[in-house]
């Protein structure tokens, strides 16, 4: 064993040595020295109650304390008794202690440190490593470092150790020129926290501060029942969350996400270029969805907005919206509402109200082929209101209040007026009955033109495009027809000429004029085989119309009324029957 020894400069140093363990104490802040020869390494501890130590190996006489007597030296270098003791003072070492377990009752001002041969404890610069095993109470400033090679390691033996930061002012742990790492033991849990419920964590810097975890996920929570709040310490301040993705994800049976809005600002606001964008997507303070915009047209009161409102470039429209709103779509090309569905399901828009809530279907169906306009409810029907008027003009009314009759009534004021474009079927009207066509009307231009048909779907009522007209029974019918002549020239002409295939006889009413000459007649005819029989009536004329004169005759297979007039300038309508 070394010898140690152990003095003071300016006053007696007393050791107490009991069971290996050296104690030392001084009366005032003089220094104390600790020399030992040897190099062994030396646990040093600071305490309340003093230095002390166990006796190391023993050596030469170390230096006397002030006011202390020095024993004789011995082979073994036997100690001097020491001097009095200060209440605190600081070590110098001329050597390392094989071990140093006591403790030390004096207060520092600075921080402990320990290094091999030489050290001194006052004001402590420390660069060697040194362990603690008792309390230090430390009453000025503390500075933790590390040469930028050693990690920094600040820890408590204690499962609830605690490491506190006391004190009316901030406590600040950084490091200037390398990264600064708080983390936990493996499977172990890092808190960030304040101790009660009005404490709060800060994160203050001049640039950015960023929350990232640079191999992992960060997760920023708050325990089950308690609120996780992220906001800023006034109204103008700005929460920014930059990332390539930011995801929220749980499993939960209230809401996953809570925002709520007591300002009139919006609530949510969504960019896709540098604020502001002129087409964001907005959640208002009110609950309305804006697409496309931050603001939304109004209704005539210049207050009330449509609770979702979709813009994809402007219409040109910078005035009131007419009606009270839900849902407006604005655009600067064609603009359609759609549906999409398979082809096996019908798709469309219904509206309804509490006492009716499928009162109306706007519905297509694919595998149906046709458009339906549906009022949905019992004994309801459609009406067409054109040009800002007050009342229908045109309705279509349930005939009856089954549900299995489609039988309606359509009501119509004003005209009708139908146009066809259809080259392929003429038929511009049709009117079916429950056992064939009632009526219908072509657009032909030749030949059948109307016709109102029987029970059987045999016409009864029939117009021609060569201005015939058939009516009564089919197989006998009546023709009637009106003609008009113009006759400029003396001579011959015909008036009218009929089938005598389809007909036996016909009869004439005419009016004949010619200037102040004017006479009216009616004329009885039939035919057998090539011969003609007719019978005429007149009127008394009007001057004389002696120059004109009548007959009916066969003319190859028609029967025909025949004129001739001795002065032109003649103009004669008849009216023609025929069966």
């Amino acid at each position: 064993m070394s010898k140690v020894n152990i003095s003071s400069k300016n006053v007696q140093v007393t050791p107490t040595v009991t069971e290996n363990r050296i104690e030392v104490k001084t009366s005032n802040h003089n220094d104390v020295t600790i020399s030992q020869p040897n190099t062994e390494i030396v646990e040093v501890a600071t305490g309340p109650q003093g230095a002390k130590g166990l006796q190391g190996p023993s050596g030469s006489q170390g230096p006397s304390g002030s006011q202390g007597l020095i024993g004789p030296q011995g082979p073994s270098g036997s100690q001097g008794p020491p001097g009095p003791i200060a209440d605190t003072g600081s070590f110098v070492t001329t050597s390392s202690f094989n071990s140093y377990t006591g403790s030390l009752t004096s207060q520092f001002a600075g921080t402990a440190s320990y290094a091999l041969n030489t050290e001194t404890f006052d004001p402590f610069p420390y660069t060697g490593s040194a362990i603690i095993t008792g309390s230090l109470d430390v009453i000025g400033p503390v500075k933790l470092a590390h040469d930028g090679g050693t990690n920094l390691i600040l820890e408590t033996t204690n499962t609830y150790g605690e490491i506190l930061f006391t004190g009316s002012g901030v406590a600040n742990i950084f490091s200037k020129e390398s990264d600064l790492r708080l983390k936990a033991g493996i499977g172990q849990t890092l808190w960030l926290g304040a101790d009660d419920i009005n404490g709060l964590f800060k994160i203050i810097e001049d640039g950015n501060a960023n929350i990232k975890g640079g191999l992992r996920n960060v997760k920023i929570r708050a325990d089950e029942g308690y609120t996780l709040g992220l906001g800023a310490d006034n109204i103008n301040d700005t929460i920014l969350i930059s990332s390539s993705k930011a995801i929220i994800s749980n499993s939960t049976t209230s809401e996953l996400l809570r925002i709520t809005q007591t300002g009139t600002g919006d609530a949510i606001r969504i960019e896709d270029s540098a604020n502001p964008d002129s087409t964001p997507t907005v959640l208002t303070n009110a609950g309305d969805l804006f697409i496309g915009s931050d603001t939304a047209p109004t209704t005539l009161n210049g207050v009330n907005t449509p609770k979702l409102y979709i813009k994809n470039g402007s219409s040109g429209y910078t005035g009131n919206l007419a009606i009270d709103t839900a849902a407006l779509f604005e655009g600067n090309g064609a603009g359609y509402f759609a549906t999409l569905s398979p082809d096996s399901s019908p798709s469309g828009l219904y509206m309804g109200s509490p006492s009716d809530p499928f009162g109306a279907v706007v519905r297509w169906g694919y595998d149906a082929g046709n458009l339906q306009l549906i009022a949905a409810s019992i004994g309801h029907g459609i009406s067409f209101q054109v040009g800002n008027k007050s009342t229908p003009s045109m309705t279509l009314q349930p005939f009856s209040s089954g549900t299995g009759n489609p039988t309606a009534i359509l009501n119509l004021t004003g005209s009708l007026k139908i146009l066809n474009t259809n080259i392929n079927n003429p038929t511009i009207i049709e009117s079916k009955g429950t056992s064939g066509d009632l009526f219908s009307v072509t657009d032909t231009l030749s030949g059948s033109l109307f016709n109102v048909n029987d029970i059987s779907g045999l016409p009864i009522f029939e117009i021609f495009s060569d201005n015939r007209i058939l009516q009564g029974n089919f197989v006998a019918p009546s023709l009637n027809t009106t003609t008009k002549n113009i006759v400029s020239s003396v001579g011959s002409f015909i008036v009218y000429e009929l089938p005598t295939s389809s007909y036996d006889g016909a009869f004439f009413e005419y009016i004949a004029r010619s200037g102040s000459n004017a006479r009216a007649g009616q004329i009885m005819s039939l035919w057998s085989g090539s011969q003609a029989n007719f019978t005429e009536t007149t009127t008394t004329d009007f001057g004389s119309t002696s120059a004109l004169d009548f007959s009916v005759e066969v003319i190859g297979s028609n029967f025909a009324l025949t004129g001739s007039v001795t002065t032109p300038g003649w103009t004669i309508k008849t009216i023609i029957r025929s069966i």
